[in-house]
């Protein structure tokens, strides 16, 4: 007697895009002794910068920071406990000097007490926890610098000017301040230190032309190739409006070519999602 063997399966169509990494670089000018994101002369530093949505041009995962250093010898051996806040605002510039944004509002994405050293071009790069920008809302990005000590007067970071009054920063040899309940003046700047951002964005060119048939009690998922993309991943869920990507298996982090073999078999009645990356 022949089995039949009969089950239901679906192809999810979501906009899954093509990612990819690119740096963003914001300022160009080699201002410098404007004490921003910290000032390493002195102990202490609070700064807040904003940057603005048309000079970032992109939503997406900021998973790092760099900063541009002027002088990289020797690397800042007494400024090097950072902490580094990110979120959105709707902010376009600081009105006065006490004008700080609140912590509450901001979220904490490093900490740390070494420093990466600069590449040759001077930019210190931070590792920082994943950031998921909208690409619509200004960037506020704030530094709290915690060693005591101070480092050459010589080591500065470069900073460019800008139309308004975007960055905000207090310096300290003896008052370390506090950012959950800062109470400081601050001196408000026409500029910001140059910024690159290290960033997952994405790139377009999603998979078209999902399909799946069932061969010999396993289904086969194929698809048209997207321009640029060196691999793709295969997910799967027996719900298909489950929240994506973590109520999915991800059945193959790297399939190379456009068809991927379920070798699962046919048990039960799945839902695939395709996505593109290089």
């Amino acid at each position: 007697m022949k089995k039949i063997i009969t089950a239901a399966f679906l192809v999810a169509c979501f906009s899954n895009v093509l990612l990819g990494q690119t740096n963003i670089t914001i300022g160009q000018n080699t201002l410098i002794n404007m004490s921003i994101p910290i000032e390493p002369y002195y102990g202490y530093t609070y700064s807040q910068s904003i940057y603005l949505a048309s000079e970032i041009g992109t939503s997406g995962t900021i998973s790092g920071i760099s900063w541009q250093l002027n002088n990289t010898s020797p690397i800042l051996e007494n400024s090097d406990e950072w902490t580094i806040y990110i979120a959105h605002t709707s902010k376009p510039s600081f009105t006065s000097s006490e004008d700080w944004v609140t912590v509450s509002n901001l979220t904490q994405v490093y900490s740390g007490t070494s420093l990466n050293a600069p590449d040759a071009g001077g930019w210190i790069y931070f590792d920082i926890t994943d950031f998921e920008y909208n690409g619509k809302n200004n960037l506020i990005i704030a530094v709290d610098e915690n060693a005591s000590g101070y480092d050459d007067p010589s080591q500065n970071f470069y900073c460019s000017s800008t139309s308004s009054n975007r960055s905000l920063t207090y310096i300290n040899d003896d008052n370390n301040p506090d950012p959950t309940n800062i109470s400081e003046s601050g001196s408000i700047l026409s500029n910001i230190s140059n910024l690159r951002l290290s960033m997952i964005v994405p790139l377009g060119g999603a998979p078209e032309n999902v399909t799946i048939v069932a061969t010999s009690s396993q289904p086969v998922i194929s698809w048209n190739p997207v321009s640029g993309a060196f691999y793709y991943k295969v997910y799967s869920s027996v719900v298909p409006y489950s929240t994506f990507p973590t109520g999915w298996t991800l059945e193959n982090a790297h399939v190379t070519g456009t068809t991927w073999t379920d070798t699962s078999g046919m048990s039960s009645k799945k839902f695939y999602v395709v996505i593109a990356a290089n």
